[in-house]
This record gives structure tokens, sequence and C-alpha cells, in this order.
């Protein structure tokens, strides 16, 4: 695994252009504490492919993006998930593979249907976030 360390959002774009680098697809678990910058990386990685709006996905479950070559982003947020029949019930399996990227925020309930995926793990420490993939 890689660390980066970011001590402003603006350090954020070098760094996911070295996750785009590193990774041309894939299916991504984001590991980290309420307000480690989840969300805000994956934004930034989106911006990065050419994606023109992001938002967080925490009560729509899943948000679906363009990138300017036409590709698919897929990314979850499963925080508010409770019970695995949850993910069944809105078809999570079908978007797994379906597209360049996947990001996972609170993966863990849908451990079960994961393979051959990748880990993003994010921290926050004093206002510096700590990333690893």
């Amino acid at each position: 695994m890689q660390s980066f360390k970011a001590a402003a959002l603006s350090d954020l774009e070098a760094i996911a252009d070295a996750f785009i680098k590193k990774f041309d697809t894939g299916v991504f678990e984001v590991h980290g504490e309420m307000g480690a910058g989840k969300t805000t990386f994956i934004a930034t990685i989106c911006k990065r492919l050419g994606v023109k709006e992001t938002s967080s996905p925490t009560f729509a479950l899943v948000n679906e993006y363009e990138t300017a070559d036409g590709e698919l982003v897929y990314h979850f947020d499963l925080y508010r998930i409770k019970r695995k029949s949850e993910l069944l019930e809105f078809g999570f399996q079908e978007y797994l593979y379906g597209a360049k990227y996947v990001f996972i925020e609170w993966p863990e309930i849908a451990e079960d249907y994961l393979e051959e995926t990748h880990s993003l793990l994010l921290k926050e420490e004093n206002g510096i976030r700590s990333i690893q993939f």
C-alpha cells in the first residue's frame, strides 16, 4: 500500500492523480472514521476523471457519475444499511462490476458480496489526512 499525507484540500488532487495512475478500474472498500474525508477524496478522484458534479450518497445509498470519457463511477454510502437483505433489495450486486470505478463507504455489511476489491483507507488527525491505497 502507498501512503500519502494531505495538509490541505488542494493536496488531494495530486493524490487523486496517483490513485488514477495506479488503478485504471476496480471496486474499492473505503474505510475511515466519520469525518476522515472519504467522500471528499472520492469527489476529488471523480473531478480528476472529468465528472462535472458530485454529492454525498448518504441518503440515496448510491450515486452514479459519468466521466469525461463516458465511463461510469458508482459511489455507495452503506452507513444507513442495517440488514444485508437491504442490499439485495436495491440491486447492490448488479452495480458491483458495471462501472470503471466502484467506491463503497462503510463496506462491512456488504463483505459477503465483495470479491477482488482494493482497500482505500483514510484517517484524519489534527487536520492532516492520511490516505493509503
